[in-house]
């Protein structure tokens, strides 16, 4: 495509470092690549801002072999959590893996290597996996999704699940999936959504051969109990196992080393869980509307009063208390996404004075919140930050926001006040969605705003309460 072709020659101009930061951006708009294409743009400083032009650059640099279940993962993150298209995602993340590596397709394979694949000869759906796939055809691409191609050739399996042809994906399990179910030996990878939506399926028995659970792959498998993730596991996918529900117990083994964002989101039937000393990564709200016990073995993170933290405890990543109220540490510099989401025992939050930012969802769903104080030195407040807060009958804002994401109060339904700095009014007013019901309260003064401050809000607000 055209575009990998642009931005390898910026490669091959400035050097693969230039993919690392926000550079590209502006040699891009130099050269006119986007003039035509702001939304390419938009996404392309996104993908930037997250690091993940980082990530594959040091993804080449170690010759790591998953690079198309981390272009998945990092396309899943950006379109499904940030709202950008799909389409110029995928694009922009092929080309700027293309221009590292021109050689090297998505999937990990060579140009080469593909050009002397021949198609897979379609199978007849009738055919059963035998429980023991000994000896299967080594499969080029592992990616976490089926292609059409390889939902043409699937095999069947007597329960109705889906397994490519070399018997190492499972595609689909059957949405009426009962009770109980063994993944086929061979299988390495437990596609996206998966088992999404089984909500019969009790227990599963995973073999020794799966390395990959990816994302969704039993997300709202509700009566899920028990499952047992085999030594073998080496990373856990985005809502993996979120709104398992009755899932009691879950050992994450040694072997693994990521743990997505959401991954156990909303498991409110589990006791514990241990994170092993193997994992380097962990996702935002990876245990949120959890109340389990959490333990930590990792170096790479820390636990204070059952939340997780990075290890120098600058972020707070997830919280699975049930208390009243929680007082988050000094030291603390960021709230990150879905941080305390779903805490619905939450009654109350001490927010220290170091914390800059509050990410996205970051108290959605703390039913139970009922004011709320942001400190001098918050300047962002994300998208949905506290929606769904239906106790939350308050807040106060600093003057140092500069930054308010979509629907911060979406859902708020007892909200009928946001206290902000004297003077403030019209900075809060064109950052703030309108919300008729909702006033905008200067601290010190009795002025809750005149009509034509009212009318102004309403020309541009588009705030759903």
């Amino acid at each position: 495509m055209a575009l990998q072709h642009v931005i390898k020659d910026v490669v091959d101009k400035f050097g693969v470092e230039v993919i690392r930061d926000s550079r590209l951006v502006n040699i891009l708009d130099d050269m006119r690549a986007f003039t035509d294409a702001p939304a390419a743009k938009s996404v392309l400083k996104e993908i930037l801002r997250l690091g993940f032009g980082e990530k594959l650059y040091t993804m080449y640099e170690t010759k790591e072999p998953s690079w198309e279940l981390k272009i998945n993962s990092y396309a899943y993150t950006i379109v499904n959590q940030h709202g950008f298209r799909e389409d110029i995602t995928s694009q922009l993340l092929d080309a700027i893996s293309w221009a590292i590596k021109p050689e090297m397709s998505a999937d990990g394979s060579t140009q080469a290597t593909q050009e002397k694949q021949t198609p897979n000869t379609p199978a007849d759906n009738s055919r059963k996996v035998s429980n023991d796939i000994s000896k299967p055809t080594v499969s080029t691409n592992l990616s976490t999704k089926a292609t059409e191609a390889e939902l043409k050739s699937c095999i069947t399996d007597e329960y109705g699940a889906k397994y490519s042809q070399d018997g190492l994906k499972l595609f689909s399990g059957p949405k009426d999936l009962y009770k109980s179910y063994e993944v086929k030996d061979g299988t390495i990878v437990i596609c996206d959504h998966a088992f999404a939506e089984c909500r019969s399926l009790t227990s599963i028995e995973i073999p020794s051969s799966v390395t990959t659970i990816c994302d969704f792959a039993f997300w709202e498998c509700t009566s899920l109990t028990s499952i047992t993730l085999p030594s073998g596991v080496t990373s856990i996918g985005d809502f993996a196992f979120c709104d398992c529900k009755l899932l009691s117990s879950i050992v994450i083994p040694s072997s693994v080393t990521s743990i997505g964002n959401s991954a156990f989101m909303s498991c409110r039937a589990l006791s514990s869980i241990v994170i092993p000393n193997s994992v380097t990564s962990i996702g935002m709200g990876a245990f949120g509307g959890c109340v389990c016990k959490l333990t930590c073995n990792s170096p790479h993170f820390k636990v204070h009063d059952n939340a997780l933290y990075t290890a120098d405890m600058r972020t707070i990543i997830s919280c699975a208390t049930s208390k009243n109220s929680f007082v988050i540490p000094s030291g603390v510099t960021s709230i990150g996404d879905s941080a305390f989401w779903g805490c619905e025992s939450l009654i109350s939050i001490v927010i220290p004075s170091g914390v800059t930012s509050i990410g996205e969802a970051a108290f959605s769903g703390c039913y139970s919140l009922t004011s709320v104080t942001l400190p001098e030195g918050v300047t962002s407040i994300g998208n949905w930050a506290f929606s769904r807060c239906k106790s939350l009958t308050n807040i106060e804002i600093p003057s140092s926001i500069t930054r308010i994401g979509d629907r911060p109060f979406g859902g708020c339904k007892s909200l009928k006040a946001i206290y902000i700095p004297a003077g403030s009014y019209y900075k809060f007013e064109m950052m703030l969605p309108f919300n008729y019901k909702i006033r905008l309260e200067e601290k010190g003064t009795s002025s809750h705003g005149s009509p034509h401050k009212g009318l102004l809000r309403k020309i541009f607000g588009l705030f759903e309460g």
